[in-house]
């Protein structure tokens, strides 16, 4: 099992979404169905470089009456020999302080893309740090973008009940496998890069 990292810092950004008049993102990999008004990240600077072909410069989020949806973008065309980890992290009942942390946060909803694990794209739940079974998890990379989606049902947000005002605090980390530095045992210590966000589609 992969351990995961702890990371330091970041960046808080508050949004409000009130869903988009479009149709809803394909996950295949074509960025041309996804508006800019989607775009809820756009990196600046950077404490903690890391390489270009795994560096996340845009983060775009959208969802529907079933499904949440993550765009991200990288610097270069996408290296996923270069990742050891992607994890979407959610708070869905906006208690992360209550939240288990067997995750790389503290949220109740983790969609892990592992692209050395026999499962790629996998939803966990912290409540029982396991995977959601037989949840509808998509995902698709081509060139320098990555999309995913999630089921709202698989992570306990019903249809139409949350839509489309759903309040999830949520970020996203990058663990980079070529940043990687060994320590005095030999033991791998990644570096990681963390988008913190909060995509406020409103709330009831």
């Amino acid at each position: 099992m992969k351990k995961w990292i702890a990371v330091s810092g970041g960046l808080l950004l508050t949004l409000l979404f009130f869903g988009v008049s479009i149709a809803s993102p394909i996950v295949d990999g074509d960025p041309s169905d996804w508006s800019p008004v989607m775009k809820i990240y756009h990196e600046t600077s950077e404490a903690h470089p890391i390489p270009e072909v795994a560096d996340i410069v845009d983060v775009y989020f959208t969802s529907d009456n079933d499904y949440l949806y993550w765009r991200f973008d990288t610097v270069l065309t996408t290296d996923w020999d270069q990742i050891g980890l992607v994890a979407i992290c959610m708070d869905t009942d906006n208690r992360s302080a209550n939240d288990a942390a067997c995750g790389p946060c503290s949220s109740d909803y983790v969609i892990k893309i592992d692209p050395s694990a026999q499962q790629v794209a996998e939803l966990w739940t912290n409540a029982t740090c396991e995977p959601v079974p037989n949840a509808d998890v998509q995902a698709f990379s081509l060139d320098m973008v990555t999309e995913v989606a999630v089921k709202r049902a698989d992570v306990g947000l019903g249809s139409p009940a949350c839509y489309p005002f759903c309040d999830i605090p949520s970020s996203v980390f990058l663990e980079s496998a070529d940043a990687a530095e060994r320590d005095e045992s030999g033991i791998l210590i990644a570096r990681t890069s963390q988008i913190l966000f909060l995509p406020l589609m409103g709330k009831q």
